[in-house]
């Protein structure tokens, strides 16, 4: 009795493509604009303070500009109850950016709205690539 054997995976040349080079650009386009959605809506929340987000039947929150900080100061100085061991990062977190909030958070926010405007609509992204 024969038995069966898998075959392997055939080799692929260097000139054959795995993806058609149309079905890789919607999919990396998919990829960000969804992307630019997280950005985008993340800042939006920062500038209106509505944290709370329900579509269809999806629900969940944002981070806004209060709790934005919150994760930061976390992030830096108690995360697994050292904090970062990121050099000069803790230094910097804890004695430029957080003293200087009220600054940092606008632009923390505009940024968000504006990388995601960018993303979503297709700007810039051959320059970031």
């Amino acid at each position: 009795m024969a038995s069966w054997h898998p075959q392997p995976p055939r080799s692929v040349s260097s000139t054959e493509a795995l993806v058609s080079q149309a079905a890789l650009g919607r999919g990396l386009a998919a990829l960000r604009i969804f992307v630019g959605i997280i950005f985008f809506a993340n800042g939006l929340a920062k500038l209106t303070g509505e944290r709370n987000i329900a579509i269809g039947w999806y629900r969940g929150f944002l981070i806004v500009r209060d709790e934005a900080r919150n994760v930061l100061q976390f992030e830096v100085n108690e995360r697994n109850g050292t904090g970062t061991l990121v050099p000069y990062l803790k230094d910097v977190v804890n004695d430029f950016i957080l003293p200087n909030w009220g600054s940092f958070q606008w632009v923390v926010t505009f940024t968000e709205v504006g990388v995601g405007l960018l993303l979503i609509l297709g700007f810039v992204t051959r320059g970031a690539a």
